[in-house]
């Protein structure tokens, strides 16, 4: 794979599932962080 594709990965939000969704995307940041450039975005309840 090419490190010249940048994935974007939105975690968080507002919702009951918020913690989940953080860990979530960080753990799926880390994996594709090896092939990928990768920004993590963690949306919190005020976005």
């Amino acid at each position: 794979m090419s490190k010249n594709f940048k994935i974007v990965v939105l975690a968080g939000g507002v919702g009951p599932e918020r913690e989940i969704s953080n860990r979530t995307g960080k753990a799926l940041s880390e994996a594709l962080k090896k092939n990928f450039q990768v920004e993590l975005i963690e949306l919190t309840e005020e976005q």
